[in-house]
């Protein structure tokens, strides 16, 4: 199969680049590692460590076998996989299981030419107690141009994984020419390959990974403007994470543009996208049936185009829903069913269909729920001149952007004077597993915390309920999705006291003028605004809604977190050939469509 791998030098070894308040110490802190991370720090450089890694890796992939490749990984570890040697979404933990997985992918697509990457080993020490020494290489298989990026601990047994990500790249070139897409066989007379149904972020970014790769797809829109549902929303709305770690595929946003873009700016930029990239869009348009032809293997469409009355007929081989199903966060708004409804004499609406606050200067207005989309609402309502009071029912976790951007890392990697590609620094933050991201940042975050204290007390004065010091910022961010903000100055408003919080209550029915709370005050309202989210939705019932019983009862994926901490049929098959769900936020949009084209384009060169 090859050379196991080449020798490339490496720079010296220096830390990650954490903010040098964050080297903390973990003791009395969970750490991940503790077990096996009390050697002394290693006097060989990252380079020679981590080639030496790689080296018996490679070896021991010529000849596979359980033990040798157990004896390469330390014994809490993980590998996930993004279609490099399992054509799916994978994340596969502990010695023995990581073996197995690893017997069964080699045997089909024979991992070979291990390639250490020029600079890339770097000797990492976040806080006492946790070192480790990280790598990228690239490596081929049958069919594909792959890399790797590792996290290697210093064990009894010397240096071992703790953890791999394994990705898909690009696909080699046929040499049987028997791809239509790398023939340039398609033409503006023949139905899409694919059509995606939604252009958001999501749809916008696979449409642009596809048209790189050769492939013709058709976005459909059923608003009138691309960017509608950015430039609808309330009009504070701001990004939580800065410019360049927001960017679509191909494009990068404007330099002049602000650290942390509005919402609005956005929808702008997204309305010019498929212009600067030749993307096909009908707007005002929307999928009226769909059945799948299982003998020819096509989608049969029917599209109500712009004017209201034309059905347009398509017949793509895939069909891609990006109409928000992958956030976890579900797609029915949630309204609680409250006694005295009907003798409300004021408004009432869920947060996602609120705009602006210009309309309730001088009135009173109740927000119902303190995460992110409340206090942005409370906000803007403030900022109207409303008088505003937050109905808190749970603790809420509090960071600021600024310790956010800390935390992930995100000045080196995305920050104006970083170094890394777009590309690179994506995988690298995607280099470690969700499940040990979480733990292993946990004593970053506890730092953090404490940098924040005077933020925290000032909220817990007005009332406001903070979760327990165990509990896990990051663990709701990236496993929950939810119960948490990220302040954008709505929590100064509660500490100033412009902004009244009522916490630890429910609302129980509805008054001619208020609301009326669990504790049995009453609360008056011109306005009540739930910000309670979304019914989770299982991809089956949301298929069976969208496209019928028939198309539904062969879809497998649940949308949910499956087993191995990946998400069920977003970004990946979900049980029914040619079709395909994608969702998530402007990070998940640029980074998983490559990933979710790169299997379109193998199944159209017949490689799947």
């Amino acid at each position: 199969m090859g050379s196991p791998e080449v020798a490339i030098p490496s720079r010296p070894s220096s830390s990650l680049g954490f903010h040098p308040e964050l080297k903390v110490h973990s003791q009395g802190l969970s750490s991940p590692s503790r077990a096996f991370l009390s050697l002394p720090v290693p006097t060989a450089s990252p380079a020679d460590i981590a080639l030496s890694w790689l080296r018996s890796f490679s070896n021991t992939v010529l000849t596979p076998s359980a033990d040798g490749l157990s004896a390469c990984f330390a014994l809490d570890c993980h590998w996930r996989d993004l279609l490099a040697l399992s054509w799916d979404l994978r994340t596969v933990s502990g010695q023995t299981i990581i073996a197995g997985a690893l017997l069964d992918w080699v045997s089909h697509v024979h991992p070979r030419w291990f390639r250490l990457q020029p600079g890339s080993a770097d000797l990492n020490s976040p806080y006492d107690g946790l070192e480790y020494v990280s790598g990228s290489c690239s490596f081929e298989t049958d069919v594909g141009i792959c890399s790797m990026r590792f996290n290697l601990v210093n064990t009894a047994r010397g240096w071992k994984a703790w953890t791999v990500v394994s990705s898909l790249d690009a696909l080699k070139k046929r040499s049987d020419s028997a791809s239509a897409t790398e023939n340039g066989a398609e033409d503006s007379q023949r139905d899409p390959t694919v059509v995606i149904v939604g252009a958001g972020q999501c749809g916008l970014a696979v449409a642009a990974r596809l048209a790189h790769l050769g492939i013709k797809s058709l976005l459909i829109e059923r608003d009138p403007r691309i960017g509608d549902n950015w430039r609808n929303r309330y009009s504070n709305l701001c990004l939580n994470t800065p410019t360049k770690y927001s960017e679509l595929p191909f494009m990068s946003f404007p330099s002049t543009w602000s650290r942390w873009p509005s919402g609005k700016a956005l929808a702008e930029e997204m309305e010019d996208y498929p212009r600067k990239l030749g993307l096909q869009v009908w707007t005002s348009s929307s999928l009226v049936s769909a059945s799948f032809d299982a003998p020819a293997r096509v989608w049969n469409l029917q599209v109500r185009v712009a004017d209201g009355e034309t059905v347009r007929r398509l017949s793509p081989r895939h069909l891609v829903i990006a109409t928000g199903v992958g956030t976890l966060s579900g797609l029915t708004p949630r309204i609680p069913r409250l006694h005295g409804r009907e003798s409300f004499s004021g408004t009432i609406m869920h947060s996602s269909a609120y705009q602006t606050g210009q309309d309730w200067n001088g009135k009173h207005a109740v927000v119902v729920g303190a995460a992110c989309s409340g206090q942005d609402i409370a906000q803007d309502l403030h900022k109207n001149g409303a008088q505003v009071t937050i109905i808190q029912r749970s603790p809420i976790s509090i960071i600021s952007r600024e310790r956010l951007w800390v935390l992930f890392n995100g000045e080196k990697l995305y920050g104006e004077q970083s170094t890394f590609p777009t590309d690179v620094a994506d995988r690298m933050i995607q280099s470690t597993p969700t499940s040990v991201s979480v733990k292993m940042l946990h004593p970053i975050e506890q730092k953090l915390k404490f940098m924040d204290q005077e933020l925290y007390t000032g909220l817990q004065k007005r009332g406001f309920l903070l979760p327990d010091d165990d509990d896990s910022f990051l663990h709701r961010l990236l496993v929950r999705r939810g119960g948490y903000y990220v302040n954008g100055g709505t929590c100064e408003l509660i500490m100033d006291g412009k902004i009244a919080v009522k916490a630890a209550v429910q609302p129980s029915a509805l008054t001619g003028n208020g609301v009326l709370l669990s504790d049995g005050t009453e609360v008056r309202a011109d306005l009540v605004v739930f910000a309670t989210g979304y019914d989770k939705n299982d991809l089956r019932d949301y298929t069976s809604n969208l496209l019928g019983p028939d198309v539904a009862k062969h879809v497998t994926a649940t949308g949910l977190w499956d087993k191995e901490r990946e998400i069920s049929g977003v970004w990946r098959p979900s049980g029914h050939e040619g079709l395909w769900f994608a969702g998530g936020d402007l990070f998940a949009a640029r980074f998983y469509s490559q990933v979710l084209a790169l299997q379109i384009k193998a199944r159209e060169d017949g490689l799947v």
